[in-house]
């Protein structure tokens, strides 16, 4: 019986229709549940330890985007590399299911608008309301996960969406619970009255870690208030002296926030700065207090000689200084007089108490800069976090002159206000001001403001009571964990995230909405008990209710609102108080950060996969978008930090956004949002993945189905025609693995050696590299062989395999073993990144030789080198490689020259002349280009190599003035430098340049040095040789052709065009043609001379004259050829 032939390869782009078989098999074989289990069951005969993996859950509630490809294709890589190299990797899907994310789509959906319409939905019944909300929310969390599951299937991320997890599932609710009670143990989790990012349109406030993923370059009114001090005050001057305020004095605030100006309460000042007073450029008898050493300009526009003129008032003359420390209790006026207030004054600092009637104070404050504004802070307890501190350290009243919604309050004192959206207020606030003569100056004024990151609608800061984790007592644990984690790009650890812990302010975790964590804090209305349980059975205990049957079963309990709101009893530490649930719930973040235990159903189940012998089990990689650097990465780092005082994760790949072609971001709004389904079809997810693996992911990546076809033409095709290559040959041949006993390495000629040799060396770079999470370079290692096996190993290997019969004898076994070999390797060691088109190499190459190998490459190992590193090899090894590869750029700096000079590489060249430099020549470069002397005749198509030691043979060099860079420096000088450097030796002051980065010269009486940026060096040639180099070599092509080389360069113009016709007419490999042709007679003689050789390359076995006009129509350097092919 005949061994199987090779299936056939298809041709073009085949490479979609083949995933969706590879699809078919995956799912009819069950392959991916096959490597779990196999993996597993290797694990534990080899003693490896599992590789722990965090699946960042996302949520389900609207479309996957090219930028959710990005993160699965990446998460994809490692867990199918470890897999094969041993390690059992559990790949647990998970899904985010609270927060405002869907109940912002749910209100949508709904035609809601706002919690008032939530607590509506049943006329009358709050609680039912929010019961048919909470099941609307339940009912949307997965309206999109069939498009979730398509997506993350056909782009071959393996995970496990049978045994996800869901956040808003009983068992990891009761986990979350634990963690919160475990942080109330330990006094991190506390109740407080803080201003904090609100808001208005969710009625909630939001964590700094949420705030700071959606600010925005927005363009708001600036405004320099006048406020007018109390006339008679007593002030020390800077310099000693007694200074009594006089009438028309006014101390000048600047602000971006007009809308906070009605809960104005203070003025903040710089106990060291010194102020000074002016007077008012435009109003003679009034003045003005601001900062003496102001960054900025402080604008006042005045009338003068009838023309607007701005003037700054850091340019007047000064009238008085006085320090910080002496203005402060001086009283003046606020521009609104609200009333009442929320909290009031008291006179624990000043009194009497700050009033309308007593007037109200400066004060204190270390935060106050010169950088900007006037050096006076305009303080609004209500509306800033600085300020609320401020004002409950010296007692200022709180004026919360802006409602939960977003709107001025209606109260005494805003009555031209009431009603306004809070942003909309800015107009009015500028023009009552104005109106009043209290505005100074006014404009716009570019500046960063934060945004709900789920709404979009602009933040306010809000006072109000909220529970926080109080992170800054974890301050320094968190920095020092930090370090141990290995981060890409390093800089984000060190840099943003590092950052951002160093700056960690108390987490605000509660949220006044619906569909979230209840948080589990009951507190007494009748004593300050306050009761938060660390399971359900706890607090079905406590409250004396009935354990259900089964608590994890949401039908006999649900531990979301609003039937957890209802669980009430008799407070056990007073009489007559209840406890009663704090009615918030939790930041979504905390769920998703609880995963790596919430996921186990931890402490109360599976206490061994997540923290085996009481020590928790970190994840050794996650990875995710930047934004997640304040989002998930920080939530996890929190919370392993504050339970188990470990890192959550070793290891984190932080990835770049994805723009579209022209660099930009997605939005529907530009139309530019590239639906990466649609793009699969057109490309396959192997090119994909293969895009944005080998542009390197951690960067900010630009993305279209043009860019990644661009980039599957630079590795996927020509791997796919490596493969065809070698199936068609080795069919003809009947070659077959096994068939002949195996070659050993030193029986092989130099290319084979050479080739094995740099697949050992990518095996071990391309290992070492992804241990290290590296995955752009290990993908341009991998792409730099592939180019190496087809356009040197392949294309110089050729007529090995052409050779007819045995003619060829071991050297054709050896190349087809060679091939065979490092194209089973390489099926293997692409496997993690194209897992497609390796699977059908597998196919191709192993399993229908061998049906007994695994049914799938990912049932695979991965690939051992089979050889030592290089730098231990034998040095006949060593010299090989370094032959080759010092033949490899001889040949391109070669190619770069003929490129230049529009030389044909068909035509052949009498000769190619190196001149190495000194350093080089210490490698013995001669014996190298010797050893690979063939290989560069015939690539570079010259007759000899010839050796010189002088660069200045063959060039000079020019050294001329960079213009654009260099005369902004210069200006008049530039002349003399132009000058001095014309009359310098050019070839001097290039090497200079090579070596030192730049040149000294005279001009004109004075030295002047130049870098490398503002000169250009210019290679002169000499006449009749085209060259290129580098600093260590230099190449050089004789361009003076004789009539033979003439004619042996249209000899190869000939068998160009016939192959091309061979390819075009459909001809088999090893058909043998007539050739019919009538020929320009230059032609002719060229074709007469060489036709055995022609006939040879295009299996040519007859030859006759053409009759007629009929066949193909070429030209060949000018010269007419007519010609017709047939098979014989």
């Amino acid at each position: 019986m005949s061994p199987p032939r090779f299936p056939s390869v298809p041709g073009g782009y085949p490479f979609p229709e083949l995933e969706r078989e590879v699809l078919a098999l995956w799912r009819e074989r069950g392959i991916f549940e096959r490597t779990l289990a196999e993996s597993k069951r290797r694990a534990a005969e080899s003693g490896a330890a599992p590789f722990v993996f965090f699946e960042g859950p996302p949520t389900a509630n609207n479309t996957p985007h090219v930028g959710h490809v990005l993160t699965r294709v990446v998460k994809d890589l490692f867990p199918r590399f470890q897999t094969m190299r041993g390690r059992h990797v559990a790949r647990k899907a998970g899904w985010d299911t609270h927060g405002l994310a869907v109940e912002i789509e749910v209100e949508k959906r709904l035609g809601l608008s706002g919690k008032r319409d939530i607590e509506q939905l049943v006329p009358g019944d709050r609680a039912a309301s929010i019961a048919r909300f909470n099941a609307a929310c339940l009912d949307s969390v997965m309206t999109y996960e069939r498009q979730w599951r398509a997506m993350t299937e056909r782009f071959g991320y393996w995970i496990d969406l049978d045994d996800a997890y869901f956040t808003y599932a009983n068992r990891y609710v009761e986990s979350v619970w634990w963690a919160l009670h475990s942080l109330y143990d330990q006094g991190l989790l506390y109740e407080g009255h803080k201003s904090q990012p609100y808001c208005a349109r969710c009625g909630t406030t939001l964590s700094s870690h949420e705030v700071a993923q959606n600010y925005k370059d927005v363009d708001d009114p600036s405004i320099w208030v006048l406020f007018p001090v109390r006339e008679g005050q007593a002030l020390r001057t800077a310099d000693g002296g007694e200074w009594r305020t006089p009438a028309g004095l006014h101390l000048l605030a600047w602000t971006t926030t007009p809308w906070t100006m009605p809960g104005h309460a203070g003025m903040s000042v710089a106990p060291e700065i010194v102020y000074r007073v002016v007077e008012h450029p435009g109003r003679p008898g009034t003045t003005v207090l601001l900062a003496d050493a102001l960054e900025v300009e402080v604008p006042c526009e005045v009338e003068r000689e009838g023309k607007r003129v701005r003037v700054d008032l850091r340019t007047l003359p000064v009238l008085v200084r006085v320090t910080g420390h002496a203005l402060e209790g001086l009283r003046y006026d606020r521009p609104y007089r609200t009333h009442p207030a929320d909290t009031p004054a008291t006179n624990a600092v000043f009194d009497p108490a700050p009033s309308d009637a007593a007037g109200w104070p400066v004060v204190l404050a270390e935060y106050v800069t010169l950088s900007d504004g006037t050096g006076l802070v305009h303080t609004a307890p209500a509306f800033g976090a600085d300020d609320h501190q401020t004002g409950l350290g010296y007692g200022l009243p709180l004026f919360r002159t802006i409602e939960p919604n977003g709107k001025v309050a209606e109260r005494a004192g805003l009555e031209r206000l009431a009603g306004l959206w809070f942003k909309d207020a800015d107009k009015e606030v500028v023009r009552d001001l104005r109106e009043r003569g209290l505005l100074l100056h006014t404009e716009r004024h570019r500046h960063s403001y934060p945004f709900c990151w789920r709404c979009d609608t602009p933040l306010l800061q809000y006072a109000t009571e909220s529970w926080f984790v109080k992170t800054t007592a974890l301050r320094d644990r968190l920095v020092a964990r930090n370090r141990e984690v290995r981060w890409r790009p390093e800089a984000i650890g060190s840099g943003r995230f590092g950052n951002w812990l160093e700056g960690v302010v108390d987490w605000a975790l509660s949220r006044r909405r619906y569909w979230g964590t209840p948080l589990p804090i009951w507190k007494c209305d009748g004593c300050p008990e306050t009761f938060v349980p660390e399971s359900f059975d706890d607090l079905f205990a406590t409250a004396g209710l009935a354990r259900p049957a089964d608590p994890y079963d949401r039908s006999r309990f649900d531990p979301h609102r609003p039937g957890i709101d209802e669980i009430a009893w008799p407070c056990y530490a007073c009489a007559g108080g209840t406890f009663r649930r704090v009615e918030d719930v939790i930041d979504a973040w905390f769920d998703a950060g609880s995963m790596p235990f919430a996921q186990h159903h931890y402490p109360f189940e599976n206490a061994e996969r997540v923290a085996p012998g009481g020590a928790f089990r970190p994840s050794e990689f996650i990875s995710e978008a930047i934004d997640q650097t304040r989002g998930w990465f920080y939530t996890l780092h929190v919370l392993a930090v504050a339970l188990f005082d470990s890192v959550a994760f070793e290891n984190c790949i932080v990835l770049g956004h994805v723009n579209d072609e022209q660099g930009r971001k997605m939005s529907k709004r530009l139309g530019n949002v590239v639906d990466p389904m649609t793009v699969v079809e057109e490309t396959g997810a192997d090119a994909l993945r293969w895009y944005f693996y080998v542009n390197d992911p951690e960067q900010s990546s630009r993305f279209s189905a043009k860019l990644v076809r661009e980039a599957a033409q630079g590795f996927l095709l020509p791997l796919w025609n490596a493969l065809s290559f070698f199936t068609i040959y080795a069919n003809l041949d009947g070659w077959r693995p096994g068939k002949l006993e195996e070659l050993q390495r030193s029986e092989r000629g130099d290319l084979d050696r050479w080739i094995l040799s740099r697949l050992d060396e990518e095996i071990r770079q391309v290992s070492s590299l992804l241990d290290a999470y590296s995955i752009a370079p290990a993908a341009r290692r991998i792409e730099t062989f592939v180019d190496d096996l087809t356009n040197w190993y392949i294309r110089r290997s050729r007529d090995r395999f052409w050779s007819s019969g045995d003619a060829g004898g071991s050297d054709k076994e050896a190349a087809y073993q060679t091939l065979y070999e490092v194209l089973s390797t390489l099926t293997r060691l692409v496997a993690p990144f194209t897992p497609f088109v390796a699977e059908k190499m597998h196919e191709i190459l192993v399993r229908s030789q061998s049906p007994g190998a695994p049914e799938s490459v990912h049932l695979e190992t991965w690939p051992e080198a089979a050889r030592e590193s290089l730098e231990e090899a034998p040095a006949d090894v060593r010299g090989l490689v370094e032959s080759i590869a010092l033949a490899q750029r001889i040949v391109g700096l070669a190619r770069a020259a003929r490129a230049t000079h529009n030389l044909k590489t068909r035509q052949p060249l009498p000769s190619l002349v190196l001149v190495f430099s000194r350093e080089a020549q210490g490698i013995d470069v001669r014996a190298h280009v010797e050893r690979a002397k063939e290989l560069i005749l015939d690539e570079v198509n010259v007759k000899e190599i010839r050796w010189a030691e002088r660069r200045g043979d063959f060039v000079t060099h020019e050294v001329r003035p960079n213009f654009r860079v260099l005369g902004k420096r210069l200006g008049a000088k530039m002349k003399a430098v132009q000058a001095a450097l014309a009359a310098a030796d050019g070839d001097a002051l290039a090497d200079s340049l090579e070596r030192d980065g730049a040149v000294a010269l005279e001009a004109a009486g004075e030295q002047v040095e130049l870098t490398a940026e503002e000169l250009e060096v210019r290679l002169i040639e000499k006449e009749g040789l085209a060259t290129a180099g580098d600093r260590e070599l230099l190449v050089v092509l004789d361009t003076h052709l004789t009539p033979e080389l003439v004619a042996e360069g249209r000899a190869r113009e000939v068998v160009n065009r016939l192959q091309t016709a061979r390819k075009e007419t459909g001809l088999d490999y090893a058909d043998r043609i007539r050739v019919r042709y009538r020929a320009a007679p230059a032609l002719e003689a060229a074709i007469e001379a060489w036709r055995d050789w022609i006939s040879g390359e295009t299996l040519a076995s007859a030859w006759a004259p053409l009759a007629d006009d009929s066949g193909t129509s070429a030209d060949v350097e000018g010269l007419a050829l007519q010609f017709t092919i047939e098979k014989i």
